[in-house]
C-alpha cells in the first residue's frame, strides 16, 4: 500500500535524550514499509516548536484529490499534536481524506490508543482498559470481528465475518454498476435510492458512503484492524479481479491533479435546507471556454446546495450563490444583533483572546463534564465502538457546547458587522462570529431565515 511518513523533530538535544534526526526518521519509515510490504511515497517532518506545522499542511495538500488514499505512518502518537485535542483533530483531518493512520511502534500501532496512553496514562481506569485492548488485539490477530461489522457482513458464531444475504446482494450490485454498467458514484446513489435500497439504518445512500464501500478491501476477504492486515480471513463478497478493476477505474476517473487552494465556506455547518433539514454544503465549480478570438477563459463559481441533492440525488435542486447567501445572512444578523443590543444594553463581550484560549489547545481548560465526555468519546473510537467520522461529529457538538458556555453573556460581535470592518476581518474571525451568534440558517428558494443563539437573549 502507498504510504506517507510524518513526524515531528526536536533539533535541540537539551530538550531531552530522545532526539531523532531527519535521516533516522526516514530510515525508520523505510524499514517499516519494507517489512510490511508497503511503498513509501514521501516523508513530511515538522520542527516540534513550529505551531503552524507546515509539513503536516503540505502532507494534507499532497493527499487531497487522490481517490485511493494513503497509509500514513507516524513515528510516535504525540507527533500529531502537543495536546490530545490537537492530535485528535489532526487524526480526523487525515481520516476525512480517506487515510489510515498507523504508528510504527508495533507495541501500540493504533494512534488513538497511543494518544490516550501518552496524555492520560495516569487514568485510574487505564489498567482495566489496557487489559480490554490487549484482549481485543488478540482477537484481531485471530481475525475475529470487532465492533460494528461493515455493510454486507455480520459477526457469526465463530466470531468471523459472515455474509448478510440481502446486504451482500446490494454490495455486489454497487460493484457491478460501477465497473460493468459504467455508473458514476452519483448514478449509483440515484439508482439505489430510487429503487428502495436503503442503508442498514434505513436511510438513503450518499456518495461518500458508497465511495468508502467500493474502496474497502474487506469485501475481498481481507481483515484490517489494529495495524494488522489478514488476507483470506473470511468469505469474500467480491472477486479480487473485480475489486481491482473498480480501483483502477476510480484512479482513472480521479487522477492526481495540481492542487489549488480552496476557499472555505462561511456558512458550512450552519446553513440547512428548509425542505429536508439536511445541511447546505459549499460547492466550487470551474468553467473553461474559448472566446471567438481564440483566447481561453476560466471562471470559478461558488454556491451552496442541499446535501441531500448533492450526495443522495434527492430533495429539490435549489442553489444560492455563496456571496448572495452570505451577504443576506450578514444583513439579517446585523439587524437582529442591533435588536438584542437595544434590549440588553449593559451586556458586554467576553475578551476574544481569553475566550479563544479556553477553546483551543489543551482540554484541561474546559469544564469537567465536557472534558470527561470528550475523553469518553475518544476512548470509544480507540476501542472501535464508534467510527472516526462519528467521533468528529461528537467532538464538534462538545466544542459548540463549550463555546456557548464561555459566551453565555456575550451579545456584542467579536468584530463589527458593518461591511467595512467585516471585509477586513480574517476568515477565522468571520466564521467564529457567525458560529457565536447563529444557531442555524434555514434556506429555501429565494429566502433564508436566521435563528440566533438562544443564549444571546438570556438574562
Amino acid at each position: 500500500m502507498r504510504s506517507i511518513g510524518y513526524s515531528t523533530y526536536n533539533p535541540d538535544p537539551s530538550q531531552g535524550s530522545d532526539v531523532v534526526s531527519h535521516s533516522q526518521l526516514e530510515a525508520a519509515f523505510t524499514k517499516y514499509c519494507d517489512k510490511k510490504g508497503h511503498t513509501l511515497v514521501n516523508v513530511f517532518i515538522d520542527n516540534v516548536s513550529e505551531i503552524a506545522k507546515p509539513g503536516f499542511t503540505k502532507m494534507l495538500e499532497h493527499m487531497r484529490g487522490d481517490s485511493l488514499g494513503y497509509l500514513v505512518l507516524i513515528h510516535r502518537p504525540e507527533n500529531l499534536g502537543l495536546h490530545i485535542k490537537d492530535a485528535v483533530e489532526a487524526l480526523l483531518a487525515l481520516d476525512q481524506l480517506g487515510a489510515k493512520v498507523v504508528c510504527i511502534n508495533e507495541d501500540l500501532p493504533d494512534p488513538l490508543q497511543g494518544l490516550l496512553k501518552v496524555f492520560y496514562s495516569t487514568d485510574v481506569n487505564a489498567s482495566r482498559r489496557n487489559h480490554i485492548r490487549e484482549k481485543m488485539k488478540a482477537k484481531a490477530i485471530l481475525g475475529e470481528g470487532l465492533g460494528k461489522p461493515p455493510y454486507g457482513y455480520k459477526i457469526g458464531q465463530t466470531r468471523r465475518l459472515e455474509e448478510v444475504p440481502h446486504e451482500g446482494k446490494v454490495v455486489r450490485l454497487m460493484f457491478q454498476l460501477y465497473s460493468k454498467n459504467k455508473f458514476g458514484l452519483r448514478g449509483i446513489v440515484r439508482h439505489l435510492n430510487q429503487h428502495g435500497y436503503l442503508t442498514r439504518h434505513g436511510r438513503n445512500w450518499s456518495i461518500g458512503t458508497i465511495r468508502d464501500l467500493l474502496r474497502n478491501s474487506v469485501y475481498i476477504g481481507t481483515y484490517a484492524r489494529f495495524g494488522l492486515r489478514l488476507p483470506g480471513n473470511h468469505i469474500p463478497l467480491i472477486e479480487p479481479r473485480d475489486f481491482r478493476l473498480v480501483q483502477d477505474i476510480m484512479e482513472e476517473r480521479h487522477p492526481i491533479r495540481k492542487m489549488s487552494v480552496l476557499k472555505p465556506f462561511l456558512l458550512s455547518g450552519i446553513a440547512y435546507c428548509n425542505t429536508c433539514n439536511n445541511r447546505m454544503v459549499g460547492v466550487t465549480r470551474s468553467q473553461r471556454w474559448r472566446k471567438k478570438d481564440g483566447e481561453w477563459m476560466r471562471r470559478t463559481y461558488r454556491y451552496y446546495q442541499c446535501q441531500s441533492r448533492t450526495n443522495q440525488s434527492s430533495c429539490e435542486y435549489q442553489t444560492w450563490k455563496a456571496i448572495d447567501l452570505e451577504n443576506f445572512v450578514l444583513s439579517q444578523l446585523h439587524k437582529e444583533i442591533e435588536g438584542v443590543r437595544i434590549q440588553n444594553p449593559t451586556q458586554t463581550a467576553t475578551p476574544p483572546a481569553q475566550s479563544e484560549a479556553r477553546i483551543k489547545g489543551d482540554i484541561s481548560s474546559w469544564t469537567d463534564n465536557i472534558r470527561r465526555q470528550y475523553l469518553k468519546h475518544v476512548q470509544s473510537a480507540a476501542d472501535g465502538t464508534i467510527t472516526l467520522a462519528k467521533l468528529g461529529h461528537l467532538i464538534t457538538k462538545l466544542i459548540e457546547r463549550q463555546y456557548a458556555i464561555i459566551h453565555k453573556d456575550t451579545i456584542s460581535p467579536l468584530v463589527e458587522l458593518e461591511p467595512s470592518s467585516w471585509q477586513g476581518s480574517s476568515y477565522a474571525t468571520k466564521k467564529k462570529t457567525l458560529e457565536t451568534f447563529l444557531e442555524n440558517v434555514s434556506v429555501r428558494k429565494g429566502f433564508a431565515t436566521i435563528k440566533l443563539n438562544p443564549l444571546l437573549g438570556s438574562d
